[in-house]
């Protein structure tokens, strides 16, 4: 996991993001994140949760990004940049090298999906011998069955991908059905299957691919986030988008709007966390979002059941009468504290930031990096958060600056390394 962090006001935009990646070895501490996306061009490029795209490194990525549009006029807007990196990755994903890679997406997907099911099954089983009730062969089967049916079910309720066709499904079946049916007899070797729960699961791991699996515990991703400006653009922006992979040439991704912003002077300035996220939304709501989930809950079973107990003796209309004014005093105080925490931590942080200059920004983003590496090395959580902190800042008038930039390499034994970039 890792930390990153925008920082955005009428002026420019900060980036920083941390140096810590995750592998089987452990944590390593010299992860490049943040890239400055064509040189010349006001645009940086940052990439959370996974180093690659489809087994291809995202500098690998960005350096033959950099080459393709070498002759381009700069966009003239941070969208349509941003469209065309996405664009660039469909196209990549579709070449020779990388397309081999598409089966082996594929297939973890699919089998995450069966082992999920798989494990449940499991679980309930061993469950029932825990507690002395052995399950008959009968049992045995309904189990299963049941597991089937609710994970059908649950991918059947999912929304569309954006940008799949509704065909997708069918031309799996088609074209990978012999992948799909090794995968469920490698996961649930001699568990009972009828022909139909077979079909149904051979259908449901097709559908996958065709589903929007926000949120959904199947899902993997690669955070993407693009932030400066086009020739045209007078302020700041910056786009966030989770790159999944690809099946059969079709790019699965979706824009996070939610981490996306467009600075606008109604709008003012605004601080996104990226990843690991919690203890930049403690410093900028005054509470850490644990506690205030747990504090409200309290105040629920207060409010709720505790009072429902008291008042089980009155009337049909005293309880109704009493029931209104609890309702109606849990929503005063959740308004209450919500306008003391935008009066006296939101509002005046986010009015110092609206006229900050730029070195600023870069301080402040550097500073809720370093804070949330900080709280993770003094806590039991692993050291997802570490490294050295890289940081920039875009401004239309000087365009990308870098305030901290890490180099594996002894910069004057490589003076090649930067004349490449002043020619």
């Amino acid at each position: 996991m890792t930390t990153e962090v925008v920082v955005i006001n009428r002026d420019a935009v900060a980036l920083a993001a941390d140096s810590a990646a995750s592998s089987v070895t452990g944590i390593h501490k010299f992860a490049n994140k943040l890239f400055g996306l064509v040189h010349d061009w006001p645009i940086a490029l940052m990439v959370y949760s996974s180093a690659s795209f489809m087994g291809m490194p995202w500098e690998v990525l960005i350096h033959g990004y950099r080459e393709r549009v070498a002759e381009f006029e700069q966009f003239r807007t941070l969208d349509e940049c941003a469209a065309d990196f996405i664009t660039y990755l469909g196209e990549i994903g579709r070449t020779p090298p990388v397309a081999a890679l598409q089966s082996h997406y594929f297939t973890t997907l699919s089998n995450r999906f069966y082992y999920r099911i798989r494990l449940n099954f499991d679980n309930e089983i061993k469950l029932r011998f825990a507690m002395k009730n052995p399950p008959t062969p009968q049992d045995v089967s309904e189990i299963f069955a049941q597991y089937i049916e609710e994970a059908i079910a649950e991918i059947d309720q999912l929304p569309d991908a954006v940008g799949i066709p509704a065909t997708h499904p069918e031309r799996i079946l088609v074209e990978a059905k012999s992948a799909l049916n090794d995968a469920l007899d490698a996961v649930f070797e001699r568990l009972p299957l009828s022909t139909a729960q077979r079909n149904a699961l051979l259908m449901g791991a097709a559908k996958i691919f065709a589903k929007d699996l926000t949120d959904h515990p199947l899902r993997e991703y690669t955070g993407l986030v693009l932030a400066g400006f086009g020739s045209a653009d007078v302020f700041p922006c910056c786009r966030a988008y989770q790159i999944e992979g690809m099946v059969f040439d079709a790019l699965r991704y979706r824009e996070a709007a939610h981490q996306s912003y467009q600075y606008t002077p109604a709008k003012g300035p605004r601080i996104i966390p990226y990843a690991q996220a919690d203890v930049v939304l403690s410093f900028l709501f005054g509470v850490h979002e644990g506690f205030e989930e747990e504090l409200w809950e309290e105040i629920d079973q207060l409010f709720g059941n505790d009072l429902s107990e008291q008042i089980e003796g009155l009337s049909d209309l005293q309880q109704a009468q009493i029931n209104e004014w609890r309702i109606e005093q849990v929503a005063k105080l959740r308004d209450k504290m919500k306008r003391y925490q935008r009066n006296v931590y939101i509002d005046p942080f986010m009015k110092a930031i609206r006229f900050a200059h730029r070195k600023e920004l870069g301080e402040l983003a550097r500073a809720l990096v370093d804070i949330t590496s900080l709280r993770r090395r003094f806590s039991a959580d692993a050291k997802s958060v570490d490294g050295p902190t890289d940081v920039a800042v875009i401004s239309k008038k000087d365009g990308l600056i870098w305030l901290n930039r890490k180099q594996y390499f002894d910069e004057s034994l490589n003076p090649h390394f930067f004349t490449r970039y002043q020619k």
